[in-house]
């Protein structure tokens, strides 16, 4: 018995996987040469190249099938995401440790200096944290910003942990057991 489309009861089917297959072209090719040039000094110079390049086409069927296939796949997080995020994290925790160090020694200090010259008052006031506390406290923001971001990451990062696994399922059940009608283009299952 042949297999006729729901749709258009058509027996011009195809499967999908026959057709990616059949419509997937994957080429090698190798090239080698030299080059020569003279520089701006007037000095010549030369070389040697040589490599590989691989080449993969597809017709516009296999494609728009591939797409099909690809539907709903989860998009794996972004790993630049982690350190940057990570660096915002420590740039904000070191600012505010280096501020809490500089206060602990404006606040335990002695409130005048005695040398062999005579005694003077201590500089070293609340106020000599203020460069510090305008500088700190955007670098704190980034921090906590940056503390959030990476919470994002992690939660999309479970997310796609837990549903790529049923997707590639999903996707390979459809690859090895879903046809192409080429009179109407439907796609379904037998």
């Amino acid at each position: 018995m042949a297999i006729e489309c729901p749709a258009c009861e058509s027996e011009n089917v195809q499967s999908i996987k026959a057709i990616i297959e059949g419509g997937t072209t994957r080429s090698t090719g190798y090239y080698s040469g030299s080059v020569t040039g003279v520089s701006s000094s007037g000095n010549l110079g030369g070389g040697f190249t040589s490599g590989t390049t691989y080449n993969t086409s597809k017709t516009d069927l296999a494609r728009s099938l591939e797409e099909f296939l690809y539907a709903g796949m989860p998009q794996k997080p972004k790993k630049a995401v982690v350190v940057l995020t990570t660096f915002g994290i420590l740039l904000g925790l070191v600012v505010p440790f280096t501020l809490g160090m500089a206060a602990i020694e404006v606040f335990t200090a002695p409130s005048t200096i005695c040398t062999l010259d005579g005694c003077k008052p201590n500089d070293k006031t609340l106020m000599s944290l203020l460069p510090g506390l305008v500088g700190g406290v955007p670098m704190l923001l980034i921090g906590l910003a940056s503390a959030i971001g990476l919470k994002k990451w992690l939660s999309k990062k479970k997310i796609y942990n837990n549903e790529y696994p049923k997707w590639k399922k999903w996707s390979s059940e459809r690859y090895n057991n879903y046809f192409y009608c080429h009179k109407c283009g439907n796609k379904f299952s037998q």
